[in-house]
């Protein structure tokens, strides 16, 4: 599994997996109508938008997993923190891998590289915002030490969510989690309280 910054060249596969993860893992959570509302051509839109603004500077990643047969199996985006509580965090704004490659620590990797890269940037904390019904996802980002920073609601098809933040406060941390689980880290979430950086309503997507 081949672990690298995506290009135009990957637009159609990282909108497929965009699509399959979130009909896959959210059928049940967010409303059928939106899920089925989902389409390639129009992920596929957005991405092409969203590399532009990379381009242009934006500052934002997109990291792709690609498989043996060069196939699209992953992919993490990430970049400033949207949240305004957390101007100075670096976000994982989203991670998806298709539900053939799950449990094989292809999500690890890309969070590795990502977050890797944005800490070149300077960022000294991350943050990552996932619906409190995705059980999967958190108990994932737990595993790699996330801790509980706040929530929020976001409305998606017409239906308002419950999303909670988990964060980092060391940046340095998430990255050595993801290759050693074991590791601990100094740092603790309510260090930040002070720092405004943990506040309800998260919010932010």
């Amino acid at each position: 599994m081949l672990i690298r910054k995506a290009g135009e060249a990957d637009l159609r596969g990282v909108a497929q997996v965009h699509v399959d993860t979130w009909k896959a893992t959210y059928r049940g959570i967010v409303p059928d109508e939106f899920l089925d509302s989902l389409s390639y051509a129009d992920s596929e839109a957005r991405l092409r938008r969203y590399l532009k603004q990379i381009a242009a500077g934006s500052g934002d990643r997109i990291y792709v997993a690609e498989s043996d047969d060069g196939q699209v199996a992953g992919i993490a985006t990430g970049g400033k923190s949207r949240a305004d509580h957390a101007p100075l965090s670096a976000e994982v704004k989203s991670v998806y891998v298709l539900p053939s490659h799950q449990r094989q620590g292809v999500g690890k990797r890309l969070i590795d590289a990502l977050v890797t890269d944005l800490a070149s940037d300077g960022f000294s904390s991350v943050i990552i915002c996932v619906l409190k019904e995705n059980k999967n996802a958190r108990r994932f980002y737990e595993g790699i030490g996330g801790q509980l920073a706040g929530k929020g609601l976001i409305n998606i098809g017409g239906k308002d969510l419950e999303e909670v933040m988990y964060l980092w406060p060391d940046i340095s941390c998430l990255v050595a989690r993801t290759a050693h689980p074991g590791i601990t880290c100094d740092k603790d979430a309510a260090e930040f309280q002070g720092a405004g950086l943990l506040a309800q309503g998260v919010g932010s997507r």
